[in-house]
């Protein structure tokens, strides 16, 4: 309707404009101009960026119909396509609707203004109150944009391993069982991730440690093997306190903690790395990842290392 001056225009010329620059913000792609869609196919925002949900991606298209009618009616119609929660207060959304009867809309260029200040306020709210629930996006949750606070954790319980902790619901888990070549391990993997984000290993042991001998005959010699090329931040670790859950009560339970950063490939890896021994068993907990991965999931991992709890059958 904006390229043709006999066809009225309405909130649902907005909401068209508002799906484009979406479109555009999140593929890099301009949309097939709607005289053009005649005879060339609009592709679906998906198609071009696979972390866009397809909540997103089916109110993007829904915005983007050719025909008026068929299209969300008001901006506050098609935000609830967005979003199961208001994104914007009804008093919010009044001063939208007056600032458009107030302003003459008689030209493209004034129309693509209005869409920018509604698109900008609502980009504002977003900032304000970020979607941790991964609504609008299926990409990794990130204390960048989320606290952890505002992330929803569940819980996982090993009865064989005697441990339960709390870890992220969009987290997906995989059990790996022990053989003659590995221990036992539990990776903790992000929507999209190929690679885990946490590792716990379990490995049996032959003799009773004590937390210090642990570190001298077995870590300390394994680490120095492993991580030849990496920088340890101190040489000894650093005491930390884990949790036994014993009728209903909790007792400190000592480990190690040792931080590093290593260099493969020229790329830098942080990490934390986290042992300790329990009945004839040693523990790993392993947190590491690139210099963007670290920051992003630091303080979740930190969150899932203090929800650990040893377990008494």
């Amino acid at each position: 309707e904006q390229h043709q001056l006999t066809v009225k225009w309405g909130f649902y010329t907005d909401v068209y404009a508002l799906a484009a620059t979406l479109y555009y913000s999140l593929t890099g792609e301009i949309p097939v101009p709607a005289p053009e869609r005649i005879w060339r196919q609009l592709h679906s925002p998906q198609s071009l960026n696979s972390k866009i949900s397809n909540q997103l991606n089916e109110a993007i298209e829904k915005g983007l119909i050719i025909d008026p009618f068929n299209r969300p009616q008001t901006v506050e119609e098609w935000l609830q396509l967005l979003t199961d929660k208001p994104l914007i207060t009804p008093n919010t959304f009044f001063f939208l609707e007056k600032l458009n009867k107030r302003i003459i809309v008689d030209n493209k260029r004034n129309i693509i203004l209005i869409s920018l200040v509604i698109l900008g306020i609502i980009i504002l709210l977003m900032l304000r109150k970020p979607l941790c629930d991964q609504r609008f996006f299926s990409s990794p949750l990130s204390s960048n944009i989320c606290s952890v606070s505002e992330v929803k954790f569940q819980d996982y319980n090993s009865i064989n391993y005697e441990f339960k902790l709390q870890y992220p619901e969009t987290w997906k888990i995989e059990e790996i069982n022990k053989n003659a070549l590995q221990p036992w391990q539990l990776k903790f993997y992000s929507e999209d991730g190929k690679e885990p984000i946490m590792v716990i290993f379990v490995e049996e042991l032959n003799e009773l440690y004590s937390l210090q001998e642990y570190w001298d005959e077995i870590i300390k010699p394994r680490l120095n093997n492993e991580l030849k090329e990496a920088t340890i931040k101190s040489q000894s670790p650093t005491l930390i306190k884990l949790k036994i859950d014993r009728d209903v009560k909790n007792f400190d339970h000592n480990a190690y903690q040792i931080n590093y950063t290593e260099n493969p490939n020229s790329e830098l890896i942080e990490g934390i790395e986290i042992f300790t021994v329990y009945n004839y068993r040693g523990y790993h907990i392993l947190f590491k990842g690139d210099k963007n991965d670290y920051g992003q999931y630091k303080s979740i991992a930190e969150k899932l290392i203090k929800s650990f709890e040893f377990t008494i059958p």
